[in-house]
Parts: structure tokens; sequence; C-alpha cells
């Protein structure tokens, strides 16, 4: 069996459709196995025993559709019953790419449909790629968005391999977070990475982008004009869930993203203290 890199969350819908494709473009050119993962939550329902029944029906015609698709990629679908945030969020764990289908930039106002990426992509570890539904604005080149300290490196390192295997210009953007919750300077100098990069990837175009995102807004403009955006997670931040970056990309954007989230210790409480402090 062949490695498997990729998660894809699918339960049949055309956000999940669009979402699979996707995933199974990547991991088909990566050469690992895609990991399809079906979640029914059966809590509430009535049917359960039919509703089982459908799910496996429509992963077995998922996993014939996708073999005529992508017919060099290995599929593994599974059909689990839980919690679907919770499943999703176990059986990717740390180290495998989930992917998400979103509806169409937010604009559809289904909570429980908008509920599962708007939550796993603000998870706490891991890397989660978020794919709305629809065309996309047809940017160009793989942005990484990032704070500039020690955990930014796994967010550089991704978008760095992503952009050397898709073939396209790297662009590296300091982010600033208002809500902040670590005191100091950045520890980590971007324009050593930069350099750190063009040694592993001496055929990537790789630059730093001028100024600052400093807000969700603004994050949400430069998703628009690139081909895929790569933003730091798991940043200690008092940010209002409404404010979180993480969270905007997810509910707004219209083209895919990913988050990037290495687990670190939290801020000491003073240093928490102090910021929250500065801040009101």
């Amino acid at each position: 069996m062949a490695r498997i890199g990729t998660i894809v969350g699918w339960d049949g819908s055309p956000e999940a459709d669009e979402a699979l494709a996707w995933a199974a473009d990547r991991e088909d050119h990566a050469g690992g196995a895609l990991h399809v993962l079906r979640v029914l939550d059966l809590a509430r329902s009535t049917t359960p025993v039919e509703q089982v029944a459908a799910a496996r029906s429509s992963l077995a015609e998922m996993a014939k559709a996708l073999a005529v698709r992508n017919p060099g990629l290995e599929t593994l679908p599974e059909l689990a019953v839980g919690d679907v945030v919770a499943e999703l969020d176990r059986a990717a764990g740390h180290d495998r790419l989930l992917v998400l289908g979103a509806s169409r930039a937010g604009r559809v106002r289904r909570p429980e449909a908008r509920r599962i990426p708007i939550a796993l992509a603000g998870r706490a570890e891991g890397v989660t790629a978020v794919v709305p539904r629809g065309p996309t604005p047809g940017g160009t080149g793989v942005l990484a968005v990032v704070s500039g300290r020690a955990h930014s490196r796994p967010t550089v390192d991704f978008a760095a391999e992503t952009a050397a295997a898709l073939g396209e210009r790297l662009v590296i953007q300091r982010l600033h977070d208002p809500h902040d919750l670590e005191v100091g300077e950045p520890t980590l100098v971007v324009e050593s990475e930069i350099e750190r990069v063009r040694e592993h990837h001496p055929e990537l175009d790789v630059s730093l982008a001028s100024g600052w995102v400093s807000s969700p807004y603004g994050l949400l403009s430069r998703s628009d004009a690139v081909a895929l955006l790569v933003l730091e997670g798991s940043r200690p931040s008092a940010a209002p869930p409404r404010y979180s970056f993480e969270r905007w990309l997810a509910g707004q954007a219209r083209a895919p993203f990913v988050v990037v989230a290495e687990s670190m210790r939290p801020p000491a409480a003073t240093s928490a203290s102090a910021k929250l402090a500065l801040a009101v």
C-alpha cells in the first residue's frame, strides 16, 4: 500500500466532490494513497440502518468514478460513525493533509455545511486545506503568510514544496495579528528563510512581499490573487472567533487555501496578561 498523505472528508455533496477532485490530483502527483472518509452523525437519526447502507453505496460509486478519473491513484474509502469534526480531526492527525469542501465564498448561509470547515481550519495541530466550490478568481503563484517566528518554518516548507511541485512562484508575506499574545520581536528572519528555500529548491522563483497582512480582510483579498494561499496557523492569539484569520478564510475565501498548524507551548501567563493589558 502506498503512503497515505492526504485524507479528504466526503459526504457526496457538490462541495465535497470538488474537494475530492482537488485532493485526488494533488495526491496523484505526489504518488501516495488517498483516504476518503465519510462520517455519519446518527445521534438524531430515525433510520440509521438505511443511512449506513446508502452511505456505503455512495462510497462505492465514488471509488469507481475516481478510479476512472485518476486511474493510477490508490483510494481507501472508509465509513465512520460519530461527530463529523472529531472523526475527521482524529483520522487526519498532525501528519496528513486534511482536505475539506466549502460552499461558494461562504455566501450560501447553511450553518451546518459551513461549521465543519470553519471548525477544522482553526484546529491546533495539523495541515488543513479548504477548497471552495465554484470557479476560482484565477490567480497564480503560492503565497505563504507567516508571523516570522520559529513556528513559521513548517508553513514556509509546505508552501515551498507545493510551489515547486506545481511549477509556480512562491511569495512570502509577513503576518501581523493585532491580537497576538506573543511578546517580543519575531525570532525568525524571513529573509534568511528565503535563502534557505532557494538552497533546497534552486529552480523555485521565491521572493518577499512588501508590507504586512494585518486583518482578515487583507488576507481574503490576497487569497483571490494567488492559486494557493498557505497560512501559518495555531498562533497564540486573543482574537475573538469572528476575527480569526483561519475562520474568516474558511467562511469567505473563493480560492483554495491551506492552514499549517504546528503545536507549541502556550505563552506564559505573564506574557498573555501583558498583551491583554496593552489591548484594553
